[in-house]
């Protein structure tokens, strides 16, 4: 969806820890599940002292621990590339993240409600790290087919949830196209800001194909970084 976006500063936030039991392998099928709540029999401590840093999102993968930064930049401005968001993340010596099946889609976007509260919007848009594959930025290649995960870790298609006619066939400016994940807070459900097209096609943690370049929307600019764990 082609509106505006965000901008400068990270800001780290509270942190929650989940273990196997909230975490499906990559083995599920399908791009989404029912919309139920993330975690359910993960721990409620932070990332600190359990394989990621105080601040950090936890989750056990196949592959081991994976450990989730979620942040903003200050203004509400649109002004954040996905490039940009990257470079936040090596800052921190993570990449922005993909996600391993639904229960880490949802609790990362989750996590997102609390920053679109700090900005005052109620709905944000949060850079993931992926890219379509060959011979699919424009034509799409369907839900499972035209993106791949660039974090290095994250395996398999289950974190794959789009909004309806997600990924588009649309050719968005830039080399290649990304993926922005929609935070949306309830109430952006009956708000009258002109955003309607997000309400009719977007729930909450869904995730749209997009243009990686500014300016974008919505102007809330999230991103989750994405590192693994010392356990």
């Amino acid at each position: 969806m082609n509106f505006l976006i965000l901008s400068l500063l990270p800001l780290l936030v509270v942190s929650r820890d989940f273990d196997d039991s909230s975490c499906s392998s990559s083995e599920e099928s399908g791009g989404g599940g029912p919309h139920r709540p993330p975690g359910g029999g993960g721990g409620n401590g932070g990332g600190g002292g359990r394989g990621c840093p105080s601040g950090w999102l936890r989750f056990r993968r196949p592959s081991g621990v994976w450990c989730v930064l979620v942040g903003h930049r200050a203004q509400a401005d649109g002004m954040l590339t996905q490039a940009g968001a990257e470079a936040i993340c090596q800052g921190h010596g993570a990449t922005l993240t993909g996600f391993q099946n639904y229960e880490e889609r949802m609790a990362v976007a989750n996590e997102g409600l609390k920053h679109i509260a700090t900005l005052k919007k109620l709905v944000g848009g949060l850079w993931v790290g992926a890219t379509n594959n060959a011979g699919c930025k424009e034509k799409s290649c369907g839900p499972l087919g035209t993106f791949r995960w660039t974090d290095g870790s994250t395996s398999g298609t289950s974190g794959f949830g789009w909004g309806t006619g997600e990924p588009d066939n649309l050719n968005w400016p830039g080399a290649t196209a990304c993926i922005q994940q929609l935070i949306m807070h309830p109430s952006f459900a009956t708000s009258n800001d002109g955003l309607a097209a997000w309400r009719t096609n977007f729930k909450h943690g869904d995730l749209d194909k997009y243009q990686c370049t500014t300016p974008a929307g919505p102007a809330a600019r999230l991103y989750a970084c994405g590192k693994r764990g010392s356990r």
